[in-house]
């Protein structure tokens, strides 16, 4: 993808930044136009394009602005994101092969039937991770998931991190109604016992251990995203 700024052509970086492969959330792209010696009561033409060869697929472009500041990107900057199948997981949590849209053409959960771990956090059915930030700061967390027949939730925590929400007591997020689909979608982490506010998590630059824990049974995991 490229802009062109008075003829001036800026190509989007292919950095961390790039979102996961059916990533439905906004992000934004910022261009500084001192870097290409203009300012905003010199800009005459603006071009929005994609180049390259068998470059396909579908781009959509929802706001154009000139302004002074960049505004706010909030959450849409997407660092990094993995497989859940990619963790250690233990019983009864497991890995599926059976979904053709699945990224990399596996995901995990429980079957239906093994039982909710509604009240309290399980010891078995977790996946863990390790994953890397670059700089102290806040940071969320999506999911890709399959919720149906009311099957709508995970715990999730990420060890002696400060979160800006109330959580159950043992300090796992109670991350119920997610968003429900029998199709593969995100969603960000948030908490049933704060209003369904987003998850904020402060974090020091270097590598975390994020754990989701089974909830109800059914609930499918395709990956996870990690955003600032």
């Amino acid at each position: 993808m490229y802009v062109k700024i008075n003829g001036t052509q800026v190509v989007h970086p292919e950095d961390p930044g790039t979102l996961p492969p059916g990533w439905d959330v906004w992000t934004q792209w910022n261009i500084d136009l001192s870097a290409l010696g203009t300012d905003l009561t010199r800009v005459r033409s603006l071009t929005v394009g994609v180049e390259g060869a068998g470059a396909n697929g579908v781009l959509y472009v929802d706001d154009i602005q000139l302004a002074g500041v960049a505004s706010d990107p909030g959450l849409q900057q997407v660092l990094s994101w993995f497989e859940a199948e990619s963790g250690t997981i233990t019983a009864p949590m497991q890995v599926f092969s059976d979904s053709p849209t699945a990224s990399a053409g596996q995901h995990i959960g429980t079957e239906d039937g093994i039982g909710n771990e509604s009240n309290n956090p399980p010891a078995d059915g977790v996946a863990t991770y390790s994953f890397n930030v670059p700089e102290d700061g806040v940071y969320r967390l999506a999911i890709r998931v399959i919720i149906t027949g009311g099957s709508n939730s995970f715990w999730v925590r990420i060890p002696g991190m400060a979160t800006n929400t109330t959580n159950h007591a043992s300090g796992w997020v109670r991350f119920n109604d997610i968003s429900d689909g029998a199709a593969w979608h995100w969603d960000v982490v948030h908490s049933d016992d704060d209003s369904q506010q987003e998850v904020e998590f402060t974090l020091s630059a270097g590598t975390h251990t994020l754990e989701i824990a089974r909830r109800e049974d059914g609930a499918l995991l395709d990956a996870i995203a990690v955003m600032k």
